[in-house]
């Protein structure tokens, strides 16, 4: 009997299962009883097995006993674990273009030298730690931004808006910040040797960070991105 209830799986599914079950213990019985039961014993045994079948087709007709055929565990496709798609709070881009939205985008410590972020709109992201050398940023909407420890050495920040920034520790040796408005934004610490800029636009510092305007030919080289 396992040997047909194994091979009904595999062809017929729980439906087949099921059905070949109950018609091989009906069989059985009568096979070893029939000498011995009455009529009405026989009658009884064949009406239960054929109401088992009748109740194995009402399952499999409502779906509860599929036929599909069973599959052994070595034939079982392995699944990848779905990954949770990051809350919008938490984006990390891994190749962010010119003109992206990054606003409120998380890239903290992030390796993107040189890369093209012409434009991005970026209000209120964080960038601790991130690495920018040479990167372009002309234009950028930086306001807010989270931009302690940033490394921006030969970086073009032409134009770029900074308002409220926290640059503190920032490195931006040789970088281009002609044009770029950096109100309120937090220099502590902040490295602008050989940085362009225009010495204006350190406003009501008491004190210029390190290396304020003493513009370098690499920074010069960085405002012609």
């Amino acid at each position: 009997m396992l040997v047909v209830t194994a091979a009904a799986s595999r062809s017929s599914g729980p439906f087949g299962v099921v059905t070949a079950t109950v018609v091989a213990l009906g069989a059985i019985v009568l096979a070893i009883g029939g000498a011995t039961f009455q009529r009405t014993t026989k009658i009884a045994v064949a009406a239960t097995t054929t109401i088992m079948i009748g109740l194995a087709f009402v399952g499999w007709q409502t779906g509860v006993l599929p036929d599909e055929p069973v599959q052994g565990v070595a034939a079982t496709p392995s699944r990848k674990p779905t990954i949770p798609a990051p809350s919008a709070s938490v984006i990390r881009p891994e190749h962010p273009t010119a003109g992206a939205d990054l606003r409120g985008a998380v890239l903290d410590g992030q390796h993107l030298a040189g890369a093209s972020l012409k434009g991005v709109h970026a209000s209120g992201a964080s960038m601790v730690g991130a690495v920018l050398d040479g990167a372009n940023l002309a234009g950028a909407d930086l306001r807010g931004a989270q931009l302690a420890g940033v490394r921006l050495p030969g970086a073009s920040l032409r134009g770029a808006n900074l308002a409220g920034a926290n640059l503190s520790d920032a490195v931006l040796a040789d970088a281009c910040l002609i044009g770029a408005d950096i109100t309120g934004a937090d220099l502590t610490r902040a490295n602008f040797t050989g940085a362009v800029v225009d010495p204006r636009a350190i406003g009501d510092l008491t004190e210029p960070p390190l290396g304020w305007n003493t513009p370098s030919g690499a920074g010069r080289a960085a405002c012609a991105k």
